[in-house]
């Protein structure tokens, strides 16, 4: 009989609607802990995608805080975190946050949850649970 109960829920499972929720990137981000604006957000990702026809020009010691971040908690960052962290922290005006607070938002915006649990972790007092404002 339980054999019977499996065989109908399977079909049940099979049978139901295919449901298409569309992903919304900045939702997904402030459910995680993120706190930019979404204009702020919309438009790192739009610069990062449009890179290759509009290319940045980023300092080099903003390269290097990036760089620094990830080694001292040994990990390394993908181009795209390095990117957005270079272009987060560069624009004039756009993100009046300290570093720390930049590489975390970066780390959170790429969705790499493990290398932002290791950086938040060294520093408690400074990552508080946060959401989007």
């Amino acid at each position: 009989m339980a054999d019977d109960v499996l065989v109908e829920t399977e079909i049940a499972i099979q049978q139901r609607p295919f449901e298409v929720v569309e992903s919304d990137p900045y939702r997904e981000y402030c459910e995680v802990g993120g706190i930019l604006e979404e204009d702020t957000f919309d438009d790192a990702l739009n610069a990062y995608q449009k890179r290759e026809e509009q290319p940045q020009k980023f300092s080099d010691p903003t390269k290097q805080q990036a760089k620094d971040y990830a080694s001292k908690f040994r990990f390394e960052l993908t181009p795209e975190q390095t990117f957005l962290y270079c272009f987060l922290r560069e624009q004039e005006g756009l993100l009046p946050l300290p570093d720390q607070e930049v590489f975390v938002e970066t780390l959170l915006m790429t969705k790499d949850f493990k290398k932002h649990s290791k950086f938040t972790s060294a520093f408690p007092n400074i990552f508080k649970k946060q959401t989007c404002v």
